[in-house]
């Protein structure tokens, strides 16, 4: 996962190193923030073989800002058939941007239903405290909604975190991925589900990349 700061002009450079580099060849999702894509920009432009893209563009009416935004998640097929991997929502706000996806994968744990996954943009640290209560809300919403799923956010929250407003989630990020800031976060509703840690960004990117690992982690064969 990470702030991308355009995703059109990294696909390439995403795709070899699908391809290619061990740590991204066994990835299930990738979530980038700041995709920059827009209507003009179709999914054959920012395909990645074997993933399935779901994208939340930045709408500039709701959001009042003209440039920057946008949100998606890649979704590894051998993890979730296509079928079971479905575009909930994707809510715009001068606040925040929240791209929610279900997925339904080969194997999960049978304490959960399915999994629902909450990419997050948030474009300035002066309203991220409006933006973490629009965040609790549409989380609590989910909660309500789905009580036995497995539970995932992640994206740029801009020095803001779900322990302000009520929503307790478990951190699993806890290296800076900017300076010596911690920018791009991830929580989820399980206790040390993942182990996470940084990595170079991808070209013309400030923010490093994260890599999120389960602990307990399943093998789909093909």
């Amino acid at each position: 996962m990470g702030n991308v700061q355009s995703l059109r002009n990294k696909t390439d450079e995403i795709l070899a190193n699908v391809r290619y580099l061990q740590e991204f060849r066994d990835i299930s999702l990738m979530s980038f923030t700041e995709t920059w894509l827009n209507d003009n920009i179709t999914n054959e432009h920012v395909n990645i073989d074997g993933f399935k893209l779901l994208r939340g563009d930045r709408n500039l009416d709701l959001a009042e800002e003209q440039k920057g935004g946008g949100v998606c998640l890649y979704v590894k097929n051998r993890w979730c058939h296509p079928n079971n991997t479905v575009l909930r929502s994707h809510s715009c706000s001068p606040n925040i941007e929240i791209l929610t996806v279900s997925m339904r994968p080969y194997c999960l744990p049978r304490e959960f239903s399915h999994v629902i996954h909450l990419t997050v943009y948030i474009p300035n640290r002066n309203i991220a405290k409006m933006a973490a209560e629009e965040l609790s809300l549409a989380v609590k919403d989910i909660e309500i909604a789905h009580p036995y799923a497995f539970i995932v956010i992640d994206g740029d929250f801009k020095h803001t975190t779900l322990r302000k407003n009520g929503a307790y989630y478990y951190p699993h990020v806890d290296s800076p991925t900017r300076g010596n800031a911690a920018l791009d976060l991830c929580y989820s509703n399980v206790k040390e589900a993942y182990n996470s840690s940084p990595i170079t960004p991808l070209e013309r990117s400030y923010h490093d990349l994260v890599i999120r690992r389960p602990r307990n982690r399943t093998i789909v064969q093909e």
